[in-house]
């Protein structure tokens, strides 16, 4: 797999960095973490590529601040990581996409989805990540402090089933 590099430039000047793979409806695959478009294509498995590339065009890119992408970012918006979304979606041509997104992204891309509706065919969320109300929550809620309980109320649950016996 040797995907061709591209570049294109967001509104505010920053560049990004993309690329795209296979032929089909876009598949746009937003980046896990501090993913770079190396690092993922390098360590990613190939039957998975393979599968996804034989349906659509995947289209991968690296966020700002990481990989190829202009390394300079103050702002860490959810606007900010949608601007740039929506940038590399217009400079494939794609007027409506599938939106494949893990970890930090999951909340921007509902947001997305929320916002641009209309752009939007598919939105798959893997490792969804919400925003917190509090940085001091813990993980799981029994290890709360128990002037903390306020905080928790109205909190959605983690999963569906009852947590774990200690």
């Amino acid at each position: 797999m040797d995907p061709v590099i591209s570049f294109c430039r967001t509104p505010d000047g920053a560049q990004i960095a993309y690329t795209t793979m296979g032929d089909g409806p876009v598949l746009i695959r937003t980046p896990a973490s501090f993913d770079t478009i190396e690092t993922v294509l390098a360590h990613s498995d190939e039957h998975f590529w393979t599968a996804l590339t034989s349906h659509f065009t995947v289209v991968s890119y690296d966020r700002r601040g990481t990989g190829m992408s202009t390394r300079d970012r103050a702002d860490f918006s959810h606007a900010v990581d949608i601007e740039d979304l929506l940038t590399v979606t217009d400079a494939v041509g794609a007027r409506e996409f599938d939106l494949l997104s893990a970890f930090q992204l999951t909340t921007a891309s509902v947001q997305l989805a929320v916002d641009h509706p209309h752009r939007l065919r598919r939105l798959v969320l893997v490792l969804l990540l919400r925003a917190r109300r509090s940085t001091r929550l813990p993980r799981d809620p029994r290890d709360a402090d128990p002037d903390d309980a306020r905080k928790l109320e109205n909190r959605p649950a983690h999963h569906d089933r009852p947590l774990p016996a200690r």
